[in-house]
């Protein structure tokens, strides 16, 4: 009995929720549902996929982060792997200040009229 409000819970209400309030639990839990078994490396690949997507598009939507890249001579692509965070410079309370108060650390895509 418990499965079937599982799976009535799982394949009926949450993409109904997810539809009309615009969430996706649906697929996060899908999602966490699979990679709850995934080995040592698949988790590494996972995450360092992730990372990977993250630092390219930093690079590429927000100023302070091309900047900075730009300016120590690193590309996206010499992100691949955890190791490699090591690249990066650490910054400072001041570095963020600054790149706020110039407007450099909001993606470019944003829209800033949705910030809280």
């Amino acid at each position: 009995m418990n499965n079937l409000y599982n799976n009535i819970l799982s394949y009926i209400i949450l993409p109904i929720y997810d539809l009309l309030m615009g969430e996706d639990i649906y697929n996060q839990l899908s999602f966490l549902l699979k990679s709850q078994f995934w080995t040592k490396d698949e988790i590494i690949n996972y995450q360092e996929n992730k990372l990977h997507n993250l630092v390219t598009y930093s690079y590429f939507n927000v100023p302070f982060y091309t900047n900075i890249f730009n300016k120590i001579g690193l590309k996206p692509e010499d992100i691949r792997n955890l190791s490699d965070l090591q690249k990066l410079p650490i910054l400072s309370k001041n570095d963020i200040r600054n790149g706020i108060r110039k407007g450099e650390l909001i993606d470019k895509n944003a829209n800033i009229k949705k910030f809280k």
